[in-house]
């Protein structure tokens, strides 16, 4: 009862999840106090009791030294209980009592100098606890100000941006850049005000970086390549790639760059006509596709333009002239305004690329083929909408050519012919065999069937 109770090692307040732990051996150092201090009340108030004993018990020896004739004092008695016994059991009780007094006096002596060293121990460990636990406070409070003070300066710079930067791209991936060296500033300042030992902290990362880069080879890959891609600008948010990987082909407009992938919008285009059959879906490209994968940007540099082309094919003897010139003039008609902003951009190019053929007037190619000749029209056209417009002047350029008699559209047709002729009769009847000439003015060639 006299001896403390041996407490786990005091914590030391570093940061601020230790400061309940903190409050929690200070509230064990209070509990232990109470105790010692409440059996100290209770060995003085056992030792008071042996000495008020030793009081009597001496005053009874008194008494019987004094006292002339002590068989006055043992006749003095009722029947069946005596009022004072005997001399020796008096001298007896109180040679045990005195023992007694002895021992409980030198206990609380040794005892009055344990608390007092452990509670001088304990009020020191409480003490420095204290001014831990308040120098945490103080230090996070101006770590809270700093992270603010980091945050209002991003925040501002983005006004800024929003405020001096029209272009929609660059101002999505300035606030790609200011949101990642933000967050980066206060992860560092977090990790250096609070981490202890930051070389040990060096050495782990040393050690464990082999394994980390064999085991997440994709992951750092993933974030190299979004580094790539930041700084290098070959991709930014908004514009429209093309992505094939494992033979699957994927057209769409990129939504959001992260660090680890680029989440892609699939639109309906001319590829998901022909070969998906599908689109309106997600989809997620890991950033290290950049290192292994070919991929298309149909809007990079500024171009929101792109050529494509219409194909028909025209009879041999059609007027291949007029069919080249009602091409042209539909391209001309519904791709003029793509055609000047084509035009304008390339002289912006020209400072940053090698630019030869800077031709942006629609073209057209007749070409000869094994069933007619094929007209091919190529314009310039959004980038983002090539199936409209492809749809708009493939319908002009029918309406238009249906006007025209001289000009007839190849395709794939069967003509029979059905006549007599003289033949050698079966031996079943005297009918003579129907004879079926077979022409054909498109892919299939000229066929006899008897």
């Amino acid at each position: 009862l006299t001896e403390a109770k041996k407490l786990e090692e005091a914590p030391n307040v570093t940061n601020l999840l230790l400061i309940a732990r903190a409050y929690s051996y200070i509230k064990k150092i209070d509990s232990e106090l109470t105790i010692l201090h409440n059996n100290y009340e209770k060995l003085q108030e056992n030792l008071k009791y042996i000495q008020q004993k030793d009081k009597a018990l001496s005053k009874l020896l008194e008494i019987y030294s004094t006292t002339q004739n002590p068989n006055k004092l043992i006749n003095v008695c009722h029947s069946d209980y005596c009022l004072f016994p005997d001399k020796e059991s008096i001298a007896k009780a109180y040679h045990i009592n005195y023992n007694a007094l002895t021992v409980l006096e030198t206990t609380q002596e040794v005892f009055n100098t344990t608390l007092e060293i452990f509670t001088k121990e304990m009020e020191e460990i409480k003490v420095r606890l204290k001014a831990q636990i308040k120098e945490q406070f103080i230090k996070s409070i101006y770590i809270g100000i700093t992270i603010l003070i980091l945050i209002g300066i991003a925040f501002s710079i983005k006004l800024g941006v929003r405020k001096y930067i029209h272009d929609n791209e660059r101002i999505y991936t300035t606030n790609k850049i200011i949101n990642f060296l933000n967050i980066t500033l206060i992860v560092l300042i977090l990790l250096f005000a609070y981490l202890d030992n930051v070389s040990y902290l060096v050495t782990v990362l040393g050690f464990a970086s082999a394994g980390l880069a064999i085991a997440m080879k994709d992951l750092f890959m993933s974030i190299l390549g979004w580094i790539v891609i930041v700084v290098g600008g070959c991709v930014h948010a908004g514009d429209r790639i093309k992505i094939i990987k494992e033979g699957a082909v994927y057209i769409g407009d990129v939504l959001d760059i992260s660090v680890l992938r680029i989440t892609l919008y699939e639109d309906i285009t001319l590829t998901t006509y022909r070969e998906n059959r599908r689109a309106g879906r997600i989809i997620f490209i890991p950033n290290n596709f950049v290192f292994t994968t070919m991929f298309s940007n149909y809007t990079h540099g500024g171009m929101k333009t792109v050529w494509d082309g219409i194909d028909f094919t025209i009879t041999f003897d059609s007027d291949h002239e007029r069919a080249c010139h009602i091409a042209r003039e539909c391209a001309k008609k519904y791709a003029k305004g793509y055609t000047e902003s084509t035009r304008k951009q390339f002289v912006k190019m020209r400072d940053r690329f090698s630019l030869r053929n800077t031709n942006v007037e629609p073209r057209v190619f007749s070409l000869l083929e094994p069933n007619g000749i094929r007209i091919s029209v190529w314009y310039l056209t959004n980038a983002y909408a090539t199936l409209a417009l492809r749809s708009s002047i493939s319908s002009e350029i029918i309406d238009e050519i249906l006007q025209e008699p001289n000009i007839q559209i190849a395709y794939p047709s069967t003509t029979i012919y059905e006549g007599r002729q003289k033949q050698l009769p079966r031996k079943s009847d005297n009918k003579a065999f129907k004879s079926v000439h077979l022409k054909s003015d498109g892919e299939i060639p000229p066929q006899n069937f008897f």
